[in-house]
């Protein structure tokens, strides 16, 4: 099913970098400490942030087309075309996946350092 949906804007303009608590005010209107940690990391946000949602309802949902103009109706189409496309793609290469590969195990270790005691050995 092809929904609607667009992105809104949000109007934060810094952020912590300890914690990643949002904030509307900048650094310059209120400082580098932050709300939530307490820590003097706020920084400005370089460019906004937008949030994605959904309409939850078929873009062709209670639509009546008679008063379309005919670009408007080609346009709907060529989505709906595209939408469809990306579905068989994206099909034809589960597909291919699930012939060509396999699923296996594998063991794979990390190596960590960490911090232990040691007991002096006298000379």
């Amino acid at each position: 099913m092809l929904y609607s949906g667009s992105r809104k804007k949000l109007y934060y303009k810094s952020r912590c970098k300890s914690c990643g608590q949002l904030n509307y005010r900048s650094v310059a209107e209120s400082g580098c400490k932050c709300g939530r940690c307490g820590k003097q990391t706020r920084e400005n946000l370089v460019r906004p942030i937008y949030q994605p949602y959904v309409a939850w309802k078929s873009i062709d949902q209670d639509e009546g087309f008679e008063d379309w103009e005919t670009n408007e109706l080609q346009e709907r189409v060529r989505t709906v075309m595209d939408f469809d496309q990306l579905c068989d793609d994206i099909i034809a290469e589960a597909v291919y996946l699930a012939e060509e590969y396999k699923v296996e195990e594998e063991i794979y270790y990390i190596e960590k350092t960490r911090k232990v005691l040691s007991q002096s050995v006298p000379e």
